[in-house]
């Protein structure tokens, strides 16, 4: 029996087949894999050959102990009811669907079952994993999901109430940062005649990265960092001043905005739910 299933491949079911494979020492032919458009099963081998495919989601539930679901949240309630005849007692269930809570799933299947927000660093082996489990969770399931989970990065355990705030910093993360940096690139680029915009992105990268290596390494605060470099009366600090300045406002609505969005999806989710009791 394969070891591990995925019903879905999307990008996150992607990065965790890889990961799997290259950091967790998983075989390729220890997962099978389903996704709706059938007629993309070729893509499945192309990528991962050797990987089973699954021909519907209840041939993974059939043949997998840990199934991920890495479906839309507007998908779940529907796969679960699919799925629910045939859940064994050795099925731990895992779904990547943030905004659809534990309480909604245990309600339709009552199982060992855990969510998981990864986070796109994981193809690289970084970056925080959130997880929270149900009461059915055993200690021994929790070991070997923190044994190959925690090879693509960090595990963070939080409750399901948190884990949506705290996917807008881990999840989102990589999102937003790139997105701060993109428009430093592009707007610096406006203030040279000597560099191109190949050049400032590939300065800024590798600055980014020192940094946060510097950091994490040094276990330093962003202030400690913010001290060394910006002396009194420089450069530095005029272009601090400026953050301090503008940035708190910018984020705040920022994180408005998209807790606001992400409330939206909740009671929609929420609402959907309640109807399949």
């Amino acid at each position: 029996m394969s070891c591990f299933g995925f019903i879905g491949f999307g990008s996150m079911a992607k990065m965790l087949i890889k990961g799997l494979v290259e950091y967790a020492d998983v075989k390729v032919s220890d997962i099978i894999v389903t996704r709706k458009d059938k007629n993309k099963f070729a893509e499945i081998s192309t990528l991962f050959p050797g990987i089973k495919i699954g021909k519907t989601i209840v041939d993974v539930v059939n043949n997998a102990n840990y199934i991920f679901l890495c479906i839309k949240p507007a998908d779940v309630k529907n796969v679960l009811l699919e799925i629910k005849p045939y859940i064994r007692s050795d099925i731990h269930l895992i779904s990547l669907a943030g905004t659809v809570k534990l309480d909604h799933i245990q309600n339709i299947i009552n199982c060992r079952m855990s969510k998981l927000i990864p986070t796109i660093t994981s193809d690289i082996g970084e970056g925080i994993n959130l997880v929270c489990h149900n009461a059915k969770v055993t200690q021994e399931d929790k070991s070997f999901f923190n044994f190959h989970i925690g090879k693509l990065g960090k595990i963070k355990i939080v409750t399901d109430n948190d884990i949506g705030f705290a996917a807008e910093l881990t999840s989102c993360g990589p999102g937003f940062i790139a997105s701060i940096f993109d428009n430093m690139v592009k707007t610096a680029a406006l203030h040279t005649h000597s560099f191109t915009s190949e050049e400032i992105a590939e300065m800024v990268t590798y600055t980014l990265y020192s940094t946060s290596k510097l950091l994490y390494d040094r276990q330093l605060a962003y202030s400690d960092v913010i001290e060394r470099v910006a002396t009194k009366g420089g450069i530095t600090q005029e272009g601090v001043a400026v953050f301090n300045e503008m940035l708190p406002a910018i984020f705040e609505v920022m994180f408005s905005k998209t807790l606001e969005k992400r409330n939206t999806v909740e009671n929609r989710i929420d609402e959907d739910f309640a109807s399949a009791q």
